[in-house]
């Protein structure tokens, strides 16, 4: 079994507020137990949902899972036998705000490469690695493409003939 985790499932922005809101819960409690426990529920919640995805290379299925409270995981089973293919992608992730008069400042940013299953047209992927640099997500590729007898390919999709044709215009 091959697992791996992508991280929190919610922003930054929403996970460190959850803890304060979680300590801010213990003192509520200590008043009105039943609105202190119901409200440390929700902050772990948030401060604890991770995602991820798990694959079982005997048996060739994948599962992408969110594990709720950093505990319940859940997701459902998939096959990749639709997924010959193996490829690294390059994946900027960031957080941008807005003032009043719509001007955009970009106050986190980060590139990431993703390693990911890919269909046989290339339109269809899964990602099963999220890693920070190229080498290292190329090599952790080729690992994963001998581990799953996958085909490690660079990513380029089938265009198909309507495609070229409207292009064509």
């Amino acid at each position: 079994m091959i697992t791996n985790s992508f991280g929190k499932a919610f922003p930054s922005a929403i996970v460190i507020p959850s803890y304060g809101l979680m300590a801010i819960a213990v003192l509520v409690f200590i008043m009105a137990p039943l609105f202190g426990l119901v409200f440390f529920v929700l902050a772990a919640f948030s401060a604890f949902t991770t995602s991820g995805v798990d694959i079982d290379p005997d048996i060739e299925v994948y599962r992408l899972y969110t594990k709720y409270w950093g505990v319940l995981k859940m997701g459902e089973w998939k096959p990749m036998q639709h997924y010959p293919y193996i490829s690294v992608l390059r994946r900027d992730l960031g957080t941008t705000v807005y003032n009043r008069v719509m001007h955009q400042q970009k106050i986190y940013h980060d590139t990431l490469f993703d390693v990911v299953l890919l269909s046989e047209t290339h339109r269809h992927k899964v990602s099963i690695m999220r890693l920070k640099g190229n080498e290292k997500a190329t090599e952790e590729a080729r690992k994963l493409a001998k581990a799953l007898s996958k085909k490690l390919t660079n990513y380029a999709p089938k265009i198909s003939e309507k495609t070229k044709a409207r292009r064509r215009r």
